[in-house]
């Protein structure tokens, strides 16, 4: 019986492996494949032929698609999305590693240049957060809170992922309750205390929904309100 079921799983295994190979080679790619080849412009084609190679599985092809699409046109922010969704399956758990994690950059730099996108920003942040270069991070934070921190509806979003990200900073640096801080240390404390006031500041200036409750987180934050800062607040509040 065990030389029977072995002889059935190896069978069902090549059965697998033929229908794997029949959706791959699905005419209709093939038939995508050649229009695009004579006609580029063709945007709909474009779309059902990656969502065809999406669905087989066939990554190379669907690279080679995406490619010759964006070669033609600017892809839409879920189209950018999903690819770099793909691509990032293929870092195997370890976002540190560089040579990986500069593909992604480079495909997360081209989508913010197609169109402007709050949520591609903010993946975009949210992905260099991984990284121990808090130098790099706050690069792309700043980038992404001047071209996408200024959208009425949804700008928030960015300024306060990025207050998120340097209150972590903070919390990391600060000395555990109990122990008393050094000189060096109560310096590089009270230096990101600034930077987090400073970002509430930069962003109460500007006029964006949700702005009262950015305001109470503010006053939270602070143990004394900055005049100059209330004052900011409800001139763009207004």
């Amino acid at each position: 019986n065990s030389g029977e079921d072995k002889e059935e799983i190896e069978v069902d295994a090549e059965s697998s492996d033929s229908s794997s190979d029949e959706e791959i080679e699905d005419p209709r790619i093939k038939e995508l494949q050649a229009l695009l080849a004579e006609q580029p412009y063709e945007y709909e084609k474009h779309i059902e032929l990656i969502n065809l190679l999406h669905t087989a599985g066939e990554l190379e092809q669907l690279r080679d698609a995406r490619e010759k699409m964006n070669g033609v046109f600017p892809l839409a922010p879920d189209l950018w999305r999903e690819w770099i969704k793909d691509e990032t399956k293929f870092l195997d758990g370890d976002k540190s590693e560089t040579a990986e994690r500069d593909k992604i950059i480079r495909l997360y730099e081209r989508a913010t240049r197609d169109y402007l996108s709050v949520t591609v920003w903010l993946e975009y942040s949210m992905f260099m957060m991984a990284d121990s270069d808090n130098e790099k991070v706050r690069t792309v934070l700043e980038r992404a809170t001047e071209i996408a921190g200024y959208h009425v509806s949804s700008g928030a979003l960015v300024w306060q992922a990025y207050r998120e990200y340097e209150e972590t900073v903070l919390a990391a640096i600060k000395p555990p309750p109990g122990s008393i801080a050094s000189a060096e240390q109560q310096e590089a404390v009270d230096k990101q205390i600034q930077r987090v006031t400073d970002l509430f500041k930069r962003q109460l200036a500007v006029p964006l929904l949700d702005m009262e409750q950015t305001f109470e987180e503010y006053k939270q934050f602070v143990s004394e309100v900055d005049p100059e800062v209330e004052e900011i607040y409800k001139k763009a509040a207004e």
